[in-house]
């Protein structure tokens, strides 16, 4: 339209003053990179604490939202995030976002606020009016599936792989005499870079942040600590 302007056809004049001309710079959308939050907040996918936790695949429903999905599904095409085999994993297309989004725009006339919210839990997806993905012309511009991706270091040391990891090594660990407690006194007699500041980990294995580790099943710590204790490790 006359109030848009498309990098993929128009593109933008770029003055390079060295030289004393204007270059023509076209772009399309590569991806999104941002973290879970993020991109929940982008494409109003339900997030990790939803029914369906991850908004890439369809047939994937969160293990610790007790509906019993995935037992009761008579087709056996359902799993649960905990899934490891990704040939089991059903991938949202283009098509099927829409055939999503279309659905809630229809049942938002016709149903109780109560029944529609309950349809956005099972679909996984909120209807937002104005949102990116209601707009007509952004859906050819943005597809949440091919564009969407979840930032790696997130998946590894936030909560992440790395965590749960370190976890279960030292339930292995144990049945040799070694600890929380043993890689808390070993941490002790490193020194690091002034640059490190105050995320060095050094005290992420005390007796409090183990107590809270075990508990959890995984390692609780912050990102910048889990950086700082990874080689140690």
């Amino acid at each position: 339209s006359k109030e848009t302007h498309d990098m993929r056809t128009a593109g933008v004049h770029l003055p390079l003053c060295s030289e004393g001309r204007t270059e023509i710079i076209f772009c399309d959308l590569g991806f999104i990179i941002a973290d879970e939050a993020a991109l929940h907040a982008v494409f109003q996918c339900k997030g990790s604490s939803g029914l369906h936790c991850c908004f890439k695949c369809w047939n994937v429903y969160n293990l610790n939202v007790p509906r019993g999905i995935v037992e009761r599904d008579p087709t056996g095409v359902a799993v649960y995030h905990t899934c490891a085999d990704p040939s089991l994993l059903r991938m949202h297309t283009v098509e099927t976002v829409r055939q999503v989004f279309a659905r809630l725009a229809q049942a938002e006339m016709v149903m109780s606020n109560e029944d529609f919210k309950e349809l956005e839990t099972k679909l996984g997806w909120n209807l937002v009016r104005g949102g990116l993905l209601h707009d007509e012309e952004l859906r050819d511009v943005v597809d949440p599936i091919a564009h969407g991706l979840f930032d790696w270091m997130h998946v590894w040391l936030v909560n992440g792989i790395f965590n749960v990891h370190v976890e279960q090594m030292f339930q292995r660990l144990r049945e040799f005499g070694i600890t929380y407690a043993t890689m808390h006194t070993y941490l002790q007699v490193w020194t690091w870079p002034h640059s490190v500041g105050t995320a060095t980990g050094q005290d992420s294995c005390s007796s409090t942040r183990a107590k809270a580790s075990s508990n959890a099943k995984t390692f609780k710590c912050t990102a910048s600590e889990a950086r700082s204790v990874l080689p140690i490790f």
